[in-house]
């Protein structure tokens, strides 16, 4: 072999060799354009993530508005429903109500015949089976024409389906027309057949009659003896003094705002604790607003000049056109779907709501609630604004303790730290680099919050540049070396050939792989710092809501004084009873 030319075999050899060369710069340059477009899908990736997280909220958003909007559009077809029923079963009772004041106005005119008023309250009482009025109003047909027996008959009739309604109407009408002592007596009969724990809600208008003094001295010192005796027995029993307290402390609680969370929306986004922080803010809403629409009741103004009969023909009027207890079940109904529709679906406030509502629309109540009810909800009850003001100060020192009841179960529940948790999830480079987690509350130092927050990022990009980091690969190098083996044992040719194209293949794969790792890392640490950047931004954003949180909470918590000044200066203010005005 000494004078062989091996010059064609080194041509050849290095013929392979730059193909080979060739090749391994073309898989770079793919492999390079590979992961610049990787660094583009990552930073796709992290951007979708965080509008995704954005979209997740919207739509929650969403969701909860459209449930709102079904539950107020449900709750309208339910009351188009119930109006529809209480149409059917009971718009009878409203005819007969509509005649008993046309009759009345008729009786003041005097241009309608007593046959005709005969003739309908008759026909009225045939077509109302069960249901006082008519009967009523027939005894009020016979009276106006000196029909001694069917006004007994009637009266006793009208009487048996509802004594106390019909004792009140009759002692209204009698005073309507000046028969003062006839009237007096016919409230007497009234009130020594009621059931101070039991009452009905018509006893309110015995509240507006003390209110306003209507049966004159006589009848004003009855009403008020009753009342004071009714007030004193009932609250020996602690239980009842307790349940007013309640009464009230449930009036407050109606009166809170409902505050949006978008107000507070980092917080809210960050802090297992922002449901607390926020019902303690909205616990506190509630004693500027109901000093404000307790501030309205007392200086509102209202008519003591007016001529008696028009406020008796007001009270009476009141009587024959409230609703009668049958109707209460689908009242109680209506009530709650109104709720509904009036706090814009919110279930839990509309319950809150109707269940006061409802309260007032029990069929019995004690005197004491009574008046308590009549503070509350005088539009329920059916009273005027002189009413519900004397009310008030029968029950002011129950309105006081409900105001600390109140105040002391909110703030005991109230928090003056909150924690802050980032997780993976609360930025799109926290998804992307796989985020430790951070933790930290708004009592720490903010400039150590602020450094652990640094650390956990550097933690963060730490375990992210490890799984980066380049390492001799350990198994191809072992498996080229096997590689090179087996091609000598083929032949030299071979085996020569194999040397020199292995390792040069190695060693281009090897640098490739180098600087691919060390690309990723110098782009990871060139997102180190905006990814601390924005985490401490929302971090500090948290905390700067929640001072805010905290300053607005002191300041409406702070409405206290108010309320309590308002009930101390309570021009009608007297305890434990309602006594009447006698000017």
């Amino acid at each position: 072999m000494a004078g062989y030319d091996y010059s064609p075999l080194i041509r050849k050899l290095s013929e392979h060799v730059d193909v080979v060369n060739e090749n391994i710069l073309t898989v770079n340059r793919q492999v390079d354009l590979l992961g610049h477009e990787v660094g583009e899908v990552r930073t796709d990736v992290a951007t979708t993530k965080t509008e995704l997280l954005a979209l997740q909220k919207a739509f929650n958003d969403y969701v909860n508005q459209a449930e709102r909007i079904a539950a107020i559009q449900r709750a309208e077809t339910k009351l188009g429903n119930l109006q529809a029923d209480l149409d059917r079963q009971y718009g009878h009772y409203s005819i007969v109500r509509r005649t008993s004041i046309g009759v009345l106005q008729a009786f003041d005119i005097g241009n309608v015949t007593d046959d005709v008023v005969s003739h309908v309250s008759e026909e009225l009482m045939i077509q109302s089976p069960g249901y006082w009025l008519a009967p009523a109003l027939v005894a009020l047909a016979a009276w106006s024409r000196d029909d001694k027996e069917i006004t007994d008959c009637s009266i006793t009739e009208a009487y048996k389906r509802n004594p106390a309604k019909t004792a009140l109407f009759f002692a209204l009408i009698l005073r309507r027309v000046n028969r003062i002592d006839a009237a007096i007596h016919w409230l007497k009969h009234y009130l020594k057949n009621c059931n101070s724990r039991a009452l009905t809600r018509e006893t309110a208008v015995i509240l507006e009659a003390a209110s306003h003094n209507a049966f004159g001295p006589q009848g004003a010192q009855l009403i008020s003896t009753q009342l004071h005796e009714w007030n004193h027995n009932l609250r020996m029993n602690d239980d009842i003094t307790k349940t007013q307290v309640n009464e009230w402390v449930k009036e407050i609680e109606t009166n809170a705002a409902i505050l949006a969370d978008k107000e507070f929306d980092t917080l809210a986004s960050l802090s297992p604790d922002f449901p607390q922080a926020k019902a303690m803010l909205e616990a506190a809403t509630a004693l500027g607003r109901t000093t404000e629409k307790y501030t309205n009741v007392r200086d509102s103004e209202y008519s003591a000049l007016g001529a008696i009969e028009d406020l008796l023909d007001d009270l009476l009027e009141q009587l024959v056109t409230e609703y009668d207890d049958e109707e209460l079940p689908l009242r109680r109904e209506v009530a709650f779907n109104e709720a509904i529709i009036d706090t814009d679906g919110d279930r839990e406030r509309s319950k809150e709501l109707a269940n006061q509502y409802i309260r007032a629309l029990e069929e019995t109540v004690d005197a004491v609630t009574l008046q308590t009810r009549t503070a509350i909800s005088p539009e329920i009850m059916g009273v005027s604004i002189r009413t519900q003001q004397m009310a008030i100060g029968s029950g002011i020192d129950d309105f006081s303790q409900a105001v600390k009841d109140y105040t002391r179960n909110y703030r005991a529940q109230a928090i003056t730290d909150l924690r802050i948790e980032l997780d993976s999830t609360h930025s799109g480079q926290a998804a992307t680099y796989n985020f430790i987690g951070y933790h930290t509350t708004t009592s720490e130092n903010e400039a150590d919050a602020i450094e652990r927050l640094e650390a956990a990022w550097a933690a963060t990009f730490k375990n992210h540049i490890d799984t980066l980091k380049f390492t001799l690969p350990i198994v191809p190098i072992l498996l080229a070396l096997f590689a090179i083996i087996v091609f000598f044992s083929i032949g030299l040719l071979q085996g020569i050939l194999g040397l020199i194209l292995i390792p040069a293949g190695m060693y281009y794969w090897i640098t490739h792989k180098k600087k691919a790792a060390e690309k990723a890392i110098a782009e990871a640490e060139s997102h180190r710092d905006e990814a601390f950047t924005h985490s401490k931004h929302i971090m500090l954003q948290a905390r700067a809501e929640f001072t805010d949180l905290i300053l607005e909470y002191e300041e409406l918590d702070s409405d206290q004084e108010k309320l309590e000044n308002l009930l101390h200066t309570w021009p009608t203010r007297v305890t434990p009873a309602l006594t009447t005005d006698k000017n």
